[in-house]
C-alpha cells in the first residue's frame, strides 16, 4: 500500500494485526507514528527521518511476564532517522541490551524523547555510568516517574555522552508512597550514580533547560534540577512551566519555581523564565498517551 501511495507521513493507532512490515525501495515515508499497536514492527525505510513509537505502558508488575515492547521494534535500514520518540515502560532497560546501541541508531539521532517508569528509575542505580559511544543529540526530552524518594540523576549522564546537546527537557511525576518503605533505595546504593553525575560539568553547548509540569522542590527533584543547572558553562535560560491542580495553589507553586534561581551557580548568567499561566490539568504526557 505504501509503495502505491507516496505518503510522507503515516500514523497507525490501536492496531493488532500480527506482524507489521514497513519497507520498500520506493518508499517516500519521512514521518511515522505507531501508537499502541499490538504487533511486531519491522521498518526498513531509507527516507524515514522521524519515528514516534508508543507502547501499552505496561507497569513494572507485568514486565517480567511479557516480552519487552521495544524488542518487537526492528530497524533495518533507516540511515536518515534523526528523531525518535518512545513511550513505553521499558525503553532504558531494553535499549541497553539491544542492537539500538550496537548498530548506532541512537548515536546518530538529533532528537530523542523517552520515558522512564518508576521501576526503571529505581533500577537506574545499576545502569552503566559510562557510555562507549558518543551521541549526536541536540535535544533530549525525558519523562521521569518515581516513588519513595527516588534518584532521578541517570539522564544527566546522557548529557555527558551528548557533547553537542543544546536543550534538555524534563517532566517529573513523583509520588511519596508512605505505605511501602521497602521500595526505598538505601543511601549507599546511590553513591556511584551521584558521583558520576557530579563529574558531568563544563558542557560547551547546552543552553536551555526546560522543566515541564513543575510542581515541587522535594529533595529528589531539587537534586536533579541542581545538577542540570551546573553541567553547562553556557547555560542561557531555564524555562519552567508550573503545574497546579487548583487556582489557589498557583502562588505556592510559583514560589517553588522561583526557588530554582537560588540554585544557580554564582558565576551563571542564565535567566529563569516562568510560564505564569500555569498548567491546570495533567492530561497525557510528552507522548500524548
Amino acid at each position: 500500500m505504501l509503495t502505491q501511495f507516496p505518503l510522507e507521513r503515516l500514523c497507525v493507532t490501536h492496531v493488532g494485526i500480527g506482524d507489521l512490515s514497513i519497507s520498500g525501495a520506493s518508499l517516500r515515508l519521512k514521518i511515522l507514528e505507531l501508537v499502541r499497536c499490538a504487533v511486531d514492527v519491522k521498518i526498513s525505510a531509507s527516507s524515514l527521518t522521524s519515528l514516534k513509537y508508543i507502547g501499552f505502558g505496561l507497569s513494572s508488575l507485568h514486565l517480567e511476564h511479557v516480552p519487552h515492547l521495544l524488542s518487537s521494534l526492528h530497524l533495518e535500514h533507516v540511515p536518515h532517522l534523526s528523531e525518535l520518540s518512545v513511550g513505553t515502560d521499558d525503553f532504558c532497560s531494553t535499549i541497553l541490551q539491544t542492537d539500538f546501541l550496537r548498530e548506532g541508531y541512537v548515536s546518530r539521532l538529533k532528537r530523542l524523547e523517552f520515558a522512564m517508569s518508576a521501576e526503571e528509575v529505581r533500577e537506574s542505580v545499576n545502569y552503566p555510568l559510562e557510555f562507549a559511544i558518543s551521541l549526536d543529540l541536540e535535544e533530549l526530552k525525558v519523562e521521569l516517574h518515581g516513588e519513595n524518594n527516588p534518584c532521578f540523576l541517570w539522564p544527566v549522564l546522557l548529557i555527558k555522552a551528548a557533547p553537542f546537546l543544546r536543550k534538555f527537557s524534563a517532566k517529573i511525576h513523583y509520588v511519596h508512597n508512605k505505605t511501602d518503605p521497602t521500595r526505598q533505595l538505601h543511601e549507599e546504593q546511590l553513591i556511584p550514580l551521584r558521583n558520576a553525575a557530579k563529574r558531568v560539568q563544563h558542557h560547551r553547548y547546552l543552553k536551555t533547560v526546560e522543566l515541564d509540569d513543575y510542581n515541587n522542590s522535594s529533595p529528589c527533584v531539587a537534586e536533579l534540577v541542581q545538577h542540570l543547572l551546573g553541567v553547562s558553562d553556557v547555560l542561557e535560560q531555564i524555562l519552567v512551566s508550573p503545574f497546579y491542580c487548583r487556582p489557589e495553589h498557583a502562588r505556592i507553586i510559583k514560589r517553588e519555581a522561583e526557588r530554582i534561581a537560588t540554585w544557580l551557580p554564582p558565576s551563571s548568567e542564565a535567566k529563569l523564565i516562568i510560564n505564569d499561566m500555569g498548567v491546570q490539568s495533567r492530561i497525557g504526557s510528552f507522548f500524548n498517551l
